[in-house]
């Protein structure tokens, strides 16, 4: 299940909530500059604190965050999920998944994808010719570098998603689906993932949450 959220919508009160600390937070967000930032970081943890909630059955007292050798986002806790993350301007998407799994999202506009061809392979580059087959290539690339956590560090210049690519000796699936004109790709190792998308109501969210962390 892939949540989603957008804080351009959000209500001021909501704002102050999530800025407040009123909920059990696990990461330090104030290394971020601008308020802006610090609150979709904020809204991110949001959605996985829900995610694991809502689809692992596990409260915020239950599970931590682990960082990966490579800087991947991991949950630790009892018959914990995995989970990806990813930022768009202010879009927001998340998932929880039994699989290893890595998502991108990225909001579709306007941009000189002929200077970013040095992120690209050759082959890549033969299957881009418009804007939207960019955004598709683009969205596999991070994607695939969400769910090993490698490309965090190597750069996505080192694949090719136009080849066959393997995680723990398992052939990785790309899904995409669009809301909003944002893109959101999925990489997963299964190849039934489903990508129905659950557009998070914030405000209920916490409020879930906040009975959660009580009990």
């Amino acid at each position: 299940m892939i949540l989603y959220a957008d804080v351009s919508t959000l209500k001021s009160s909501t704002i102050h909530k999530i800025m407040q600390e009123y909920f059990y937070f696990k990461r330090d967000v104030t290394r971020y500059h601008f308020e802006r930032d610090r609150l979709r970081h904020r809204v991110g943890e949001l959605l996985v604190h829900y995610g694991v909630l809502k689809y692992a059955k596990l409260r915020p007292n239950e599970w931590q965050f682990l960082i990966g050798e490579h800087g991947k986002l991991f949950i630790d806790g009892p018959q914990a999920p995995y989970i990806s993350l990813s930022y768009s301007h202010h879009h927001i998407a998340c998932i929880v998944s039994e699989n290893p799994v890595g998502i991108d999202i990225e909001m579709i506009e306007p941009i000189a994808w002929q200077h970013l061809k040095s992120q690209f392979t050759v082959d890549e580059s033969k299957h881009i010719s418009t804007l939207e087959d960019f955004y598709q290539v683009w969205t596999q690339k991070e994607a695939y570098s969400k769910l090993t956590g490698e490309g965090l560090l190597c750069g996505i210049n080192q694949y090719n998603v136009q080849s066959p690519l393997y995680f723990q000796e398992y052939r990785v699936n790309f899904k995409s689906v669009e809301v909003n004109r944002v893109l959101i790709q999925v990489c997963d190792v299964n190849p039934n993932l489903s990508l129905a998308i659950d557009e998070v109501n914030i405000e209920q969210a916490i409020d879930i949450l906040l009975s959660q962390s009580n009990v």
